[in-house]
């Protein structure tokens, strides 16, 4: 049957005092069930009755894990129950063994924090108890050393170099914690790019608006010098976002425009004849249309046709300034 482990203490500072994980150490090496077998206990009863007895010790990382043997009805339905779910330990220094665990008991819960030391009959043995842990016998904290030893040649670990499996553990253990320090490097060097990332984005946006207030200011200040109307303003509006120092360079060529000169109401009273274009006419296409100002500003290589004068001539005729 598996040997199942289950955590019970961890290395720290304790009202009674210091355990540190070399006390835990010595104490793994220097447990023997042949020499003395700690009890199960509850409320750290020092009379009985005894509900298992602790079979095996392990040291991992900080922690002290237990596996126990002989455990009772009573003991498997309280700690299911709810009830007893707390685990205490009784740590004494025996003089022809040094630090050993006499007991492991499971408690409710303490009644009040930060108690003295608790003397048992040994008087230098020491109760000692911390409420962040939990036993559960349903949920082993570690199961059979063999799952030790094939996690340990999992990640490379050669078992024969090693003379237990306590010194095979705290290998595994100080690689796992290796890889566990390089995953976090690289969790921060990920967040750092991703920081960066979002600068990019932000400084992206910041340009898209700088060019949008340029294109703005070159328009507005063309229109209020009277060189284009603000319709013609709204149709350079794209040829300056595509190409805008092409569309500065044609807003600096255009002259101020003239002023919109009076009209005279006998002239319309004319009848105005129809032009017919000639074969040939610049000014018109291929299909008859008259070649307007508009149609420059559409397709500019329509101004390669004519002179400055010419468009000048069309500007001044075009609906955009009438």
């Amino acid at each position: 049957m598996n040997d199942k482990f289950y955590k019970v203490f961890t290395a720290g500072k304790y009202p009674q005092g210091s355990i540190t994980v070399d006390d835990l150490r010595e104490l793994v090496n220097n447990y023997d069930p042949d020499y003395f077998e700690a009890p199960l206990t509850l409320d750290h009863a020092d009379t009985g009755p005894v509900y298992g007895a602790v079979n095996k010790v392990m040291l991992q990382g900080k922690d002290l894990l237990c596996s126990f043997t002989g455990l009772t009805d009573d003991m498997l339905e309280l700690n299911r129950q709810g009830k007893y779910k707390k685990p205490s330990v009784e740590i004494t220094e025996y003089e022809n063994k040094g630090v050993y665990l006499r007991a492991v008991s499971l408690v409710p819960f303490p009644a009040v924090k930060n108690l003295p030391a608790i003397q048992f009959a040994e008087s230098n043995s020491t109760f000692y108890f911390n409420e962040a842990i939990t036993l559960n016998f349903n949920k082993p904290f570690l199961e059979d050393n063999m799952d030790v030893k094939t996690f340990a040649e999992k990640i490379g670990i050669n078992i024969a170099d090693f003379s237990s499996d306590q010194d095979i553990l705290d290998n595994a253990l100080s690689i796992v914690t290796q890889l566990k320090a390089d995953m976090a490097a690289q969790t921060e060097k990920i967040q750092s790019l991703n920081i960066s990332l979002a600068k990019y984005s932000e400084m992206e946006a910041s340009v898209a608006d700088l060019k949008k207030e340029r294109n703005e200011l070159l328009l507005s200040d063309a229109v209020a010098a009277g060189k284009i109307s603000t319709a013609q303003a709204q149709e350079l509006k794209a040829f300056a976002e595509t190409d805008f120092e092409s569309c500065k360079k044609f807003i600096d060529s255009t002259t101020v425009l003239k002023a919109k000169p009076e009209r005279n109401p006998e002239l319309f009273k004319q009848v105005i004849k129809p032009v017919i274009p000639e074969v040939g006419n610049k000014f018109y296409d291929d299909n008859g249309k008259k070649i307007t100002y508009r149609d420059i500003l559409t397709n500019p290589t329509l101004a390669n046709k004519f002179s400055e004068t010419e468009i000048e001539n069309m500007r001044q005729e075009s609906e955009l300034f009438n």
